[in-house]
C-alpha cells in the first residue's frame, strides 16, 4: 500500500461562501449518499448513540456534506471529520475527492455537534480542500486523508482535538462518527487496536458508510487514526505518523486570506508581538502609538485575525493581531487656525518618522487646516496644515500646537 511522501499536499480552492449557513440544516429536499467505502458492523452492533453532542470531545467532531459536480441536484456525500484548529477539519480523502463523482467536491459544509438536523454551533463552508500527495492520481487506503480549511473559525466555539503520533497493538481508542445508517446521529464505540498493517491501524469498532473521516482518538482527545475503510472482519484507517502529522499541520498552518486593503493604523497594545510566519515565530514587538500600514487580513488557525504589517518605508514587518491596532481616522476641519508653538515638528507623513522642519517661522500666524487625523491613543491627533487655503502644504502638526 502506498504511503504519502514528503512533498506538499495537493490542494484545490473551493467556492468561497463567507456567510455561515442556517443553524438548522434539516431539508427534505436533500438526500445523503454515504461516502463510497466498505465499512462494517462486526458481529453485534455495539455502537453507542451520543445524545449530548455538545459535550467534550464530541462537539469537536463534525458532520460533513460534500457536493460533487456529477451528483444530481439535491444529493451529497456524507462524511465525518474532526476540528484540529479553529478553522481546520481533518477527514478522509475520499470524502473530498471521488473520481466517479467528478473529482473534488465543489462545495463542502461542516457542522460540529450535529444531531438530527440541529446545529448548535452553526455550519461553515470549506474554502480550500487538501488531499495527500498522489491521492487523486491513485487513491489508496494508505493516503486516504484530507483537510478542509473553513470560512469561519467554528473551533473557537467548540475547541479542537490534537494529533497523536503512532499506535500500538492493544492500545485502547475510541471511534466516534456519523454513520449513514443512523440518520444524522453521532455514535461512538471504544476498543483496542487489533492489528497494524504497515501504516494502517485495524480494529473491531463498528461503523458504517458515512463515518469515513471519523477520529479514532485516545483519552486525551488526540487523534491517532483517521477512519477510512472496513471489512466484515475489521475496520481501519491511516495512522498519524510523524510524516503525516507534518503534512496535516502544514495544511492547518495555511492561513485563509480575508481582505486586501491599504490602511494606516496605530498601535494600542504596547509590546504586542509581530510574527514572521503562521506558526507564531516572533519577529518583533509593536510600540504603542507607532503608525504602520496594513495591507491584508488573514484568519489564523487559532481563530484570530491578523494584519500584514509594513513600516513607513514599505518594508514588511510580519503578522500581528488586528486587536493590537486602531485605524488612523481623518475628519474635515477646513478653517484657519493660529500656530501657538515655536518648536512643534512638521511631519511629512502620519508615520511621524520624517520632518519638514518646525513651526518656528509660523509662530503667531494663521495657517489653513484641512483635516484632523487621529493617529494615537488618548486622542493624539495631527492637523494637516497649509500656508493658506490653496497654499503650500506645511505638513502634519500636533493638534496641541494650534488654536
Amino acid at each position: 500500500m502506498a504511503s504519502p511522501v514528503g512533498i506538499p499536499v495537493q490542494a484545490v480552492n473551493a467556492p468561497t461562501d463567507n456567510t455561515a449557513e442556517s443553524q438548522s440544516v434539516t431539508s427534505s429536499t436533500l438526500s445523503p449518499i454515504p461516502s463510497p467505502d466498505d465499512q462494517a458492523i462486526i458481529g453485534t452492533d455495539n455502537r453507542i448513540h451520543i445524545a449530548g453532542t455538545t459535550a467534550w470531545p464530541y462537539r469537536a467532531i463534525v458532520y460533513i456534506r460534500a457536493y460533487f459536480p456529477k451528483l444530481a441536484a439535491g444529493f451529497y456525500v456524507q462524511g465525518t471529520g474532526t476540528l484540529i484548529a479553529a478553522d481546520t477539519v481533518l477527514t478522509a480523502g475520499h470524502v473530498l475527492y471521488e473520481a466517479q463523482y467528478g473529482g473534488y467536491a465543489d462545495r463542502v459544509t461542516v457542522t460540529p455537534a450535529y444531531s438530527q438536523g440541529t446545529a448548535p454551533y452553526g455550519t461553515a463552508t470549506g474554502v480550500r480542500l487538501y488531499t495527500a500527495p498522489g491521492y487523486t492520481a491513485a487513491p489508496a487506503s494508505g493516503s486516504d486523508f484530507g483537510v478542509i480549511k473553513l470560512n469561519s473559525p467554528l473551533g473557537t466555539k467548540t475547541g479542537w482535538m490534537g494529533l497523536g503520533v503512532g499506535v500500538t497493538v492493544g492500545e485502547w481508542l475510541t471511534l466516534s462518527g456519523y454513520s449513514g445508517d443512523l440518520n444524522g446521529t453521532l455514535d461512538t464505540m471504544a476498543g483496542p487496536v487489533s492489528a497494524i498493517d504497515g501504516t494502517l491501524g485495524l480494529y473491531a469498532m463498528d461503523s458504517a458508510p458515512g463515518a469515513s473521516g471519523s477520529p479514532v482518538y485516545d483519552a486525551a482527545a488526540k487523534v491517532h487514526i483517521v477512519h477510512a475503510f472496513g471489512s466484515p472482519t475489521a475496520n481501519g484507517g491511516i495512522i498519524i505518523t510523524p510524516e503525516r502529522s507534518s503534512l496535516i499541520l502544514g495544511c492547518r498552518n495555511a492561513w485563509t486570506p480575508l481582505q486586501t486593503m491599504s490602511r494606516l493604523v496605530y498601535v494600542v497594545a504596547n509590546n504586542s508581538l509581530r510574527y514572521s510566519n503562521t506558526v507564531f515565530t516572533a519577529s518583533g514587538k509593536n510600540t504603542i502609538n507607532a503608525v504602520y500600514q496594513v495591507r491584508r487580513t488573514y484568519l489564523g488557525w487559532n481563530g484570530q485575525t491578523y494584519y500584514t504589517v509594513y513600516n513607513a518605508k514599505g518594508q514588511y514587518l510580519g503578522y500581528s493581531n488586528v486587536g493590537n491596532f486602531r485605524a488612523v481616522t481623518a475628519s474635515n476641519v477646513k478653517r484657519s487656525m493660529t500656530v501657538r508653538s515655536r518648536t512643534a515638528l512638521r511631519y511629512s507623513s502620519l508615520y511621524l518618522t520624517a520632518t519638514k522642519g518646525t513651526t518656528a517661522a509660523y509662530y503667531g500666524r494663521q495657517v489653513y487646516v484641512t483635516t484632523k487625523n487621529v493617529n494615537g491613543v488618548n486622542g493624539r491627533a495631527y492637523y494637516s496644515i497649509y500656508t493658506k487655503k490653496g497654499g503650500t502644504w506645511l505638513g502634519y502638526v500636533s493638534a496641541s500646537a494650534l488654536r
